[in-house]
């Protein structure tokens, strides 16, 4: 199984080919005084759907199942979010990013339910149903509060619980609150402390009672659309937000597939953002022929962004009581990816014997070698069965990976190098915006990143039998233009070697710098 190419792009810079030992190339002695440039992270995984509670548009890291559920809740609402979690956390996934999407009710009913305490009305911290099983009640705590003309110069006691269903009961109490300026604020610390509820209106009204008033309102709202993720207010716009991810997974959102746009509009901010996006197959793909024949479709309407999507086939069958169930294949590979970064490293391909899919009892499609020989060369990662192993990932290739168009993005493990790379140089070369923009700046750029890609050559990450054959680094007059430099601005070209042997995959890296260079 081949798993090298020899190509991908991003977002700042052009990824292309280039001889090797090319004229100017070099690589020099690397002084002590040289800053570090440090990796940055290869398996950040978004996940991005509907989840029974949780801050809508805004990208949470989990590291468990655990910490899912305590930020995000479970339950039906959230089901497809919360089974590809699982998944992806049992192949080997480390660290997930959530990003919550909401559809508000079209009948009316407020997405979070609300509490009216008496000095203020409360409301859930986030939309959902989640927000009913809620209450409050406001004590004074002095007795200002117990006069409707003095409550602005009283403070009281703001207590909340959460019974959720089979779960023991969470109470906060915050004390001392105030309803005017000052640190005490009920607003203020309510938006600082409290997991449960905000302010949603100051009233200034006593307290009606010291028993605990129950919440009222509050929707899960409606089920997920196309536009849910493409609209102006659409959930992909909130990636910009989820800094670092590498990986991008949607889990069905509805019965069948997700949108076609959806997918070219995700993969497109992939390309945008130095990331990958993981595709199931088309629920309808029962057997090989139909993968054979639809695949073309799929990468056409990824359009530029099929150099940052793979695609993987079939979906994985697992028990569910006395019955079979069909789970998505996505978050596995995702996990899998995340497993094989970490114990070889992010230019090995996810695949073969070691890429075991840990969570299912099998395929909905069983493939022959046959049916695997054909459809990889077309781009579509197989799942196979190896004895002694399960079912284990076979294939490694992008959307743009079928053999007759001869892409250089072909490969998912050269394409995720040359998006590493480029991100860590990009990262750890930021001080150059402060330093004056001349030759001496220029060496010490070169020696910074020379230094980090000796080092990924001593962990096997390029081919060589010495540095020079295996990398090149080039920073100044010839790899920016006069007019570049005048403007303070400076690039670095990278050039890595790949399995064929005359050929380098060059990245650039467009920096900034703190002033003009010299003439």
């Amino acid at each position: 199984m081949n798993d090298e190419s020899h190509g991908a792009h991003t977002k700042s810079g052009d990824i292309h080919m280039t001889e090797r030992n090319p004229p100017g190339a070099y690589v020099q002695e690397i002084p002590g005084s040289v800053r570090p440039i440090a990796a940055v992270p290869t398996s950040r995984t978004v996940f991005i759907g509907r989840t029974a509670r949780g801050q809508v548009g805004e990208p949470a890291v989990v590291r468990s199942m655990d910490e899912f559920r305590a930020t995000f809740g479970g339950g039906p609402v959230g089901s497809a979010v919360d089974k590809s979690l699982a998944l992806f956390f049992t192949n080997g996934g480390t660290e997930a990013v959530v990003i919550r999407l909401f559809k508000p009710d079209s009948t009316g009913v407020t997405g979070r339910a609300f509490i009216d305490t008496g000095p203020v009305v409360l409301e859930a911290a986030s939309e959902g149903e989640w927000g009913r099983r809620l209450e409050a009640r406001a004590v004074p705590s002095s007795k200002g509060l117990t006069r409707a003309l003095g409550l602005r110069r009283g403070t009281f006691d703001l207590e909340v619980r959460d019974t959720p269903p089979g779960g023991s009961t969470v109470t906060e109490v915050h004390k001392s609150l105030v309803l005017a300026d000052g640190p005490q604020r009920v607003d203020q610390v309510l938006a600082r402390e409290s997991r449960l509820v905000r302010c949603k209106t100051v009233t200034g009204k006593a307290a009606p009672t010291k028993e605990f008033v129950p919440a009222v309102g509050g929707s899960d709202g409606l089920p997920l659309d196309e536009a849910s993720f493409t609209g102006a207010s659409g959930g992909l716009r909130f990636l910009e937000r989820a800094n670092g991810f590498n990986l991008l997974y949607i889990p069905p959102y509805r019965e069948g597939d997700v949108d076609p746009a959806v997918l070219a509009a995700a993969a497109e901010r992939c390309r945008q953002l130095r990331a990958v996006l993981l595709v199931d197959p088309p629920r309808i793909w029962s057997e090989a022929s139909e993968a054979a024949a639809g695949i073309e479709g799929i990468r056409r309407n990824m359009g530029k962004g099929a150099r940052n999507a793979a695609l993987f086939f079939p979906y994985l069958r697992r028990r569910a009581g006395l019955s079979m169930v069909d789970l998505p294949p996505g978050p596995a590979v995702a996990g899998i990816i995340a497993r094989t970064d970490a114990r070889e490293g992010v230019w090995k391909a996810p695949a073969g014997t070691e890429a075991e899919v840990r969570g299912a009892e099998g395929s909905a499609v069983d493939l022959s070698d046959s049916d695997i020989g054909r459809l990889g060369p077309l781009g579509v990662n197989c799942l196979r069965k190896v004895h002694g192993r399960g079912l284990v990932v076979w294939g490694s290739r992008t959307l743009e990976g079928h053999a007759d168009g001869g892409s250089e993005w072909r490969y998912l493990s050269v394409v995720r190098l040359s998006l590493f790379i480029e991100e860590s140089l990009r990262q750890g070369l930021e001080w150059t915006a402060w330093e004056p923009n001349g030759p001496a700046l220029w060496a010490l750029v070169r020696s910074a990143a020379e230094a980090f890609l000796i080092d990924l050559y001593h962990r096997g990450a390029f081919q060589g039998s010495t540095p020079r054959e295996a990398f090149f680094v080039k920073c100044g007059r010839d790899t920016t233009t006069q007019a570049e430099l005048d403007g303070g601005h400076l690039v670095l070209q990278a050039g890595i070697a790949t399995l064929r042997p005359a050929e380098f995959v060059s990245v650039s890296v467009p920096l900034r710098t703190g002033g003009t260079s010299p003439r």
